[in-house]
């Protein structure tokens, strides 16, 4: 990658933000209009958090900015990709009081990512002004690789900093299926009939999948209770979702199942999906805004969806789903 290029980009791009005047253009217009972009929830797990960070509001990104943030992941994802393009980011954004730009660039200090699998990229760490910080990590784990960009500004207005993070995954690494993510063996107890009704919400999951079949595909025990999980404010929806805690290096082990409306199935923005046979009427795995997922449609009467994360296991996915399909009637 060319040190000198990528630099100037960045300094386009921050130079424009700023110019722009950042939470009258930014933070109140970023995240829609664009189908290559997709809001998350929160932050990745392997994404340590500085302390008080609050989400930002999301709206939609100006077109100037994206103009100039393409380019970026675009660059930095070529060295990575085969030569190929970023295509998918997703981003999120943060409002952070008593803080500048400078204590950004302080806290995300290679010692601090690395445990996490991030190098500095070729255009580092670099103060633009002494308003804006832009940062870029790069990583390359399971035959994956994934760019990480990090905006630092000042609101001279509201007094406060703002903090993007743009993310993008190499096109060319699908997951690994089969990749199991300890040496338990996978022995698991059937599930529970279900009987699909009127109302999907009032069927809970947490009870009708065994609690030892979760543990078996994560490989770890629960720290936590099942408990029930909204599935993105989906309105009909009855989830379930399970917390194995995170291991020492870092990486989230969690998981969770949602029965939906069948409409959702064909609703989720589409990254790396891959069409799956034999399972409901039709199904297909999908990278979703956290881990990879698998949506499986039931003819016309609901769909589910079932992931697992950090760490994408395909295979133990379409062990439970195979169990999910059969208890349901």
């Amino acid at each position: 990658m060319n040190r000198i290029r990528v630099s100037t980009i960045l300094a386009a791009l921050v130079a424009a933000t700023l110019a722009c005047g950042l939470t009258d253009n930014v933070l109140n217009n970023i995240g829609g209009g664009d189908s290559d972009m997709q809001a998350v929830a929160e932050l990745w797990s392997d994404v340590p958090p500085m302390d008080a960070m609050t989400t930002a509001e999301q709206a939609e990104m100006p077109a100037a900015l994206k103009a100039l943030a393409r380019p970026i992941m675009d660059t930095m994802m070529r060295g990575l990709n085969d030569g190929q393009d970023a295509g998918h980011w997703d981003w999120i954004s943060f409002s952070l009081s008593a803080t500048v730009p400078a204590d950004v660039q302080a806290f995300y200090t290679p010692e601090r990512m690395s445990p996490f699998g991030w190098q500095l990229a070729d255009a580092a760490c670099l103060p633009m002004t002494d308003k804006g910080v832009l940062c870029s990590f790069t990583k390359d784990e399971a035959g994956k690789s994934t760019g990480l960009i990090i905006l630092a500004a000042t609101d001279d207005q509201k007094k406060e900093t703002s903090v993007f993070f743009l993310r993008a995954e190499g096109v060319s690494g699908p997951p690994t299926p089969g990749l199991a993510p300890s040496s338990v063996p996978l022995s698991l107890a059937p599930i529970a009939p279900i009987t699909l009704g009127q109302d999907l919400a009032a069927i809970d999951l947490c009870q009708a999948i065994p609690t030892g079949d979760i543990e078996a595909v994560l490989g770890r025990k629960l720290v936590t209770t099942p408990e029930r999980f909204d599935f993105f404010q989906t309105p009909g929806a009855s989830g379930c979702q399970y917390d194995a805690a995170k291991d020492a290096s870092g990486e989230a082990h969690y998981g969770y199942v949602v029965l939906t409306p069948v409409g959702v199935y064909a609703e989720q923005p589409l990254y790396l999906n891959a069409a799956v046979t034999g399972l409901g009427s039709e199904a297909y795995f999908n990278n979703g805004g956290d881990t990879r997922q698998l949506w499986v449609k039931l003819d016309d009467r609901a769909a589910f969806v079932v992931a697992f994360g950090d760490v994408a296991n395909e295979d133990y996915e379409k062990a439970i789903a195979q169990l999910l399909v059969a208890a349901i009637k």
